[in-house]
């Protein structure tokens, strides 16, 4: 991709979505990018930090805030456009979260460039992680055979000389 494209694109207008999922950031990072890196080949990451992460010039799905802020995001770039993960706003409630309980956010994206299918493959990844039960790291199996090996598994990666097989049996 063309990277003035993808500048063009995030300052242009955009739509947004939502997977209706409530999710903490723990989960995103130790789970759902995870989830996505294993399953999307078009995935990008995309991170601003300094001055450009309080600019707003990427969506925030992840961030560190104070003297040094970054943001992060992951998504999908494609040649027609691109859609991106965000936090969106908290919903109010009715009661005060007791301490000590983690942040919680729901779980949007946002769809840049022609048509809307980026960011129907951004809400089809999020509710296949929710109803394989958000795996995670905790679980996870990793097993390598020779590339020419005939495997089966939840995930298969091959590379040059082998093939990770990537699941998350039953206890």
């Amino acid at each position: 991709m063309d990277a003035s494209q993808i500048r063009g694109w995030l300052s242009a207008p955009s739509t947004e979505g939502t997977t209706n999922l409530v999710v903490t950031p723990r989960e995103v990072w130790r789970s759902f990018m995870l989830w996505l890196a294993l399953r999307e080949p078009d995935l990008v990451l995309l991170d601003a930090g300094g001055a450009a992460a309080t600019a707003d010039a990427i969506p925030t799905l992840l961030k560190i805030d104070g003297p040094n802020p970054w943001r992060i995001t992951n998504g999908i770039v494609t040649t027609d456009g691109m859609a991106f993960y965000l936090r969106q706003p908290p919903q109010p409630t009715l009661i005060e979260p007791e301490a000590g309980e983690p942040e919680t956010f729901i779980l949007g994206y946002r769809v840049y460039g022609e048509g809307t299918a980026v960011g129907e493959r951004l809400e089809a990844h999020a509710a296949a992680w929710q109803a394989a039960g958000r795996p995670g790291i905790a679980g996870m199996r990793v097993r390598v055979y020779p590339v020419e090996s005939y495997v089966m598994g939840d995930t298969a990666v091959t590379r040059r000389w082998h093939t990770f097989v990537v699941d998350w049996p039953l206890p």
